[in-house]
């Protein structure tokens, strides 16, 4: 894994080393600084009660004992009291519902898309095999059971960390293509260039041979990312910086056996370590060594891996690894460029306000879990004490109770009173206690009945049900968009370390024609290109089969056409698809826009929508008329006569000329764009096009028969012809209103009805 293995020392530079900061100080002195940070993290812990806090969630999840975690309680009933009179019973609704909640979350795996850094057809034409490439490998390793228990520390523990690692042995088996060395002098060896067509060896401008590396095929693995989970105690920061982590440490038990392997120059130093010392273990913090007989530790120690943020005095960042007791292992910059992140991603759904430190919202629901498990305790040791009958028997009555006693109760007292039962405590409210308190906690973790599969009478409809689910889903809604941020982040250092560590090429399992498997090669070259992984997750309607339902009524409602933009609007919120041809066109229009109020022209495209284009440029032509008006100057006048002049050739007034102006080359290009529209439109336009496209078809051009008839009829129909209509005299011309056809001859505009054809007779029956 990154980090193991490899010892190369990187220290700072500086003659006195205490003017540096502590994270830049000698390895050891930074190890040391490091300790003493542990100390005062679990020390914050404790005095907050975060520690208190997640022994008692363990203890309440895992149904032992919270005085004595490594006591189970929920397997069994227990008796207690000085004559074991007391039933103590521990129904471990806690659980239940917290794992409610984690399902709830989780939802099936997300899928992973890549974003490109450039837009060149061939990349474009790579994206969906980029996709399947960075889905494959986060399918190998960011695993279901991964993403379930870190959501389950998210749940129970209010936070947990993602550990994203290199690991060189893991991933496929590929070749790779590495130089020789010589084994004397330990330079890459050389041979003479081959040029490929004449086969001859290529010579320099001054005629020396030109040489190239000798290489050599290797069978490697790709290497793959690997992911470990953490809980909030396994590692450790500055809790006060609430924002961004300038550093943290991530712990993990390892064999001393196998580090004294890996760190030949350290073995000795860890050959000699004692294991099993670390004193802010889960065992010691919560005061009992649950699995502590299971196995023995005495040969794991703790090793420390410390990362440093990029800073200002720290340009590459900081990685360190070491063990107590021991010189630091490792002592490196950062294993790859994270864009400001560092390889431990914090999950943590409620930070406090003021601290990146997790509260979980768990906890609201232990103090109910308790008034349950002593209401029943209570319920159940009277029963016990009093489910068989007590007969109170007064001294000298004469009753043979030999027979009584083998299956009553009995109580010999003095007294002269008839023998009778002793009436039990009644708990006539218990059952009225025990609702309540459940309806608390279904209250608190809003994981109602309908969501936990038993729905009250009185919820008969799916729409009432899928509410229920709803509300359910979005009060886990807060784990999810910290998980979904979780998840992109480990995606992206993920891609971080692929982009700069993978091998060869990787074998990605894909489906193809008629759902026969097949294995495609994918070149981990290719993750170069990527710059950036986003995360889309299922919805949260689509996280319960009520709502599946309810989503799948109201989907059948949607025209075909636009079912797939509303089912992708619906499930990630992305409602585009919806407009997406008329956001295009708007984008389109906008750029041109632009230019034209630049005074730049652009090209006029057959497939423009001449109205839509022309009233958006008259709109901003008018708007530069408004901000700066075309004002025409005075007429010219005769300087002999001093009176205006006179054209001689047609004898009219000589008019004024337009004054220039702030906007005239936006305007002029504007009003050019404009007349190449219409020319466009009247010219090069194909009523078949115009009819695909839903646009309409130009009006017939004057000094045509189609044109001369429409001037004749009162202007121009065509701007309201149907797509697709005939114009220009091609085909039947449309046919004119009644009142032009005919009508009184007296009223204006009228003409004398036409007398009416000879109709054909009728055909023989």
């Amino acid at each position: 894994m990154d980090g193991v293995g490899q010892a190369l020392a990187v220290q700072p530079e500086l003659e006195d080393d205490s003017e540096l900061p502590w994270y830049l100080r000698e390895a050891s002195e930074c190890a040391t600084a490091l300790l003493d940070k542990r100390t005062e993290y679990f020390n914050a812990m404790r005095t907050s009660g975060i520690v208190g806090m997640w022994q008692q969630n363990w203890s309440s999840y895992y149904g032992t004992d919270s005085a004595v975690p490594g006591q189970f309680a929920s397997p069994k009933l227990s008796r207690v009291g000085d004559e074991r009179e007391y039933t103590k019973v521990k129904i471990n609704d806690f659980r239940s519902f917290l794992r409610q909640q984690i399902q709830t979350a989780l939802g099936p795996k997300p899928a992973f898309k890549s974003t490109t850094r450039t837009t060149d057809v061939k990349t474009l034409a790579a994206i969906p095999t980029l996709d399947r490439g960075i889905q494959h490998i986060m399918d190998k390793t960011w695993t279901q059971s991964k993403r379930r228990r870190v959501l389950e520390r998210m749940v129970v523990m209010g936070g947990g960390y993602v550990h994203v690692r290199w690991d060189k042995e893991a991933g496929d088996r590929t070749k790779e293509t590495i130089p020789v060395k010589d084994e004397k002098t330990g330079e890459t060896m050389q041979k003479p260039m081959v040029d490929q067509e004449s086969g001859q060896p290529v010579v320099g401008a001054m005629g020396i041979p030109v040489t190239e590396d000798v290489t050599k095929e290797v069978d490697v693995k790709t290497g793959m990312p690997t992911q470990d989970i953490g809980s909030m105690w396994e590692c450790y920061y500055d809790p006060l910086d609430e924002e961004q982590l300038p550093w943290i440490v991530a712990t993990e038990p390892r064999s001393k056996w196998e580090l004294a392997k890996l760190f030949e120059d350290h073995a000795d130093d860890l050959r000699s370590l004692e294991g099993g010392n670390d004193e802010y273990s889960r065992e010691r913090l919560f005061g009992a060594n649950v699995f502590g007989n299971m196995s023995g530790n005495e040969d794991r120690v703790l090793l420390h891996h410390f990362y440093l943020r990029p800073t200002a005095d720290a340009p590459d960042g900081r990685y360190m690894g070491f063990v107590e007791g021991c010189d630091p292992l490792w002592d490196r910059p950062l294993p790859a460029e994270l864009d400001g992140e560092l390889p431990v991603v914090m999950f943590l759904p409620a930070p406090y306000i003021g601290a990146n430190v997790g509260y979980s919202d768990a906890s609201d629901l232990v103090p109910i879990q308790g008034g349950i498990d002593n209401v029943t305790s209570d319920w159940m040791s009277n029963a016990r004490a009093f489910g068989r009958a007590w007969l109170a028997n007064p001294k000298g009555s004469g009753i043979n109770l030999e027979g009584a006693r083998k299956g009553l109760n009995v109580l010999d007292y003095g007294g002269d009173k008839v023998p009778s039962y002793v009436m039990p405590p009644k708990f006539d409210n218990a059952i009225d206690l025990l609702n309540y308190m459940h309806r608390r906690m279904e209250s608190v973790s809003q994981q109602n009945a309908v969501r936990r599969g038993d729905p009250q009478a009185n919820i008969k409809s799916g729409t009432m049900a899928a509410l229920f689910n709803q509300q359910s889903v979005d009060f886990v809604s807060d784990y999810q968009q910290t998980f979904d941020d979780g998840e992109r982040k480990v995606a992206n250092i993920s891609l971080k370390l692929a982009q700069t560590r993978a091998k060869g090429e990787f074998l990605i399992k894909v489906t193809g024609s008629g759902s026969r498997p097949y294995w495609e090669s994918f070149a981990a070259q290719g993750l170069k290109g990527i710059e950036d992984i986003e995360v889309e997750t299922i919805s949260s309607m689509m996280r319960s089969p009520a709502g599946r339902f309810e989503y799948w009524q109201q989907i059948q409602m949607v025209p075909p056409d636009k079912q797939a933009a509303v089912r992708r609007g619906l499930e990630t919120g992305d409602w585009s698809g919806l407009d997406d041809e008329d956001s295009s066109e708007d984008m389109r229009l906008i750029a041109e826009t632009e230019l034209l109020l630049q005074g730049k022209r652009t090209v006029v495209s057959v497939i423009d929508d001449p109205i839509k284009h022309m009233k958006q440029h008259k709109a901003d032509l008018m708007k530069l008329e408004a901000a700066d008006p075309t004002i025409i100057g005075p007429p010219p006048t005769d300087p002999m006569t001093g009176q205006p002049a006179v054209d001689p050739m047609t004898g009219e007034p000589v008019p004024g000329q337009p004054i220039p102006g702030k906007y005239d080359a936006q305007k002029r290009a504007i009003t050019e764009h404009m007349l190449e529209h219409t020319k466009i439109w009247q010219m090069n336009s194909d009523p078949r096009t115009n009819a695909l496209l839903g646009m309409p078809s130009p009006p017939p051009m004057p000094g045509t028969p189609t044109g001369d008839l429409a001037m004749m009829m009162g202007g121009a129909p065509g701007m309201g012809m149907q797509p697709g209509a005939d114009q220009q005299g091609g085909g039947a011309p449309q046919q004119p209103p009644p009142d032009a056809m005919g009508g009184d001859p007296n009223q204006a505009g009228g003409q004398p009805k036409q007398p009416q054809p000879a109709q054909p007779p009728e055909a023989p029956q």
